[in-house]
């Protein structure tokens, strides 16, 4: 079993990280963003629903990333990660 910084150090060599925290809401996660997560990386972010922001925490697995809503808080969507705009009913 890998020490932490083992760990760490064996996903800097490929380029993953461990650890993203998004300093504003998204609407979703680019995959060009999520494949540059090693595997069971964890997230902190923003999390735009439904018109509400709550802050979210998640892991990677299984090559995607889930997130869970904790509490709603006041923080800025960031466009660059709002979800492509579809037609519905």
């Amino acid at each position: 079993m890998l020490s932490p910084a083992d760990a760490v150090a064996a996903s800097r060599k490929r380029g993953e990280f461990t650890l993203l925290v998004i300093d504003g809401a998204i609407e979703q996660l680019s995959d060009a963003l999520v494949q540059r997560l090693a595997e069971g990386a964890r997230v902190v972010t923003g999390l735009v629903r439904n018109g509400l922001t709550r802050l979210a925490v998640g892991r990677k697995a299984a090559g995607e990333v889930s997130l869970f809503a904790l509490a709603e808080i006041g923080i800025p969507a960031l466009p660059e990660f709002a979800a492509k705009k579809e037609w519905s009913f």
